[in-house]
């Protein structure tokens, strides 16, 4: 998992937070190691913490960096259009009759 448009200082410490322990194999500690400090973050703790909030946000939260993706993005905007939908279907029937023809 990559962590991606968050600041290592988005994720800091909170005196509400509970502390959890963690055991790792020392290989895993010093991939974990590098990782962090690949990432930006200071401790493995800080960059642990952020592997568990990116995993768990909710759902919606991505939809939104999604939608806000799409909205900066410089690239042409798709509409949705009957001949869009029209190309869609044509391409996945390609790629079916291509897949059936190598099956057979």
């Amino acid at each position: 998992m990559a962590l991606v448009a968050r600041s290592p200082a988005d994720y800091c410490y909170n005196a509400s937070m509970t502390r959890i322990e963690l055991e790792l194999p020392d290989e895993l500690l010093e991939t974990a190691r590098a990782r962090a400090a690949d990432a930006g973050f200071t401790t493995v703790e800080a960059y642990a913490s952020a592997l568990f909030q990116e995993e768990l946000r909710p759902a919606d939260e991505d939809l939104e960096r999604l939608l806000l993706e799409r909205i900066n993005d410089p690239r042409p905007s798709i509409e949705d259009s009957p001949e869009f939908w029209d190309e869609i279907q044509k391409q996945v029937r390609g790629q079916t009759e291509a897949a059936q023809r190598r099956q057979e």
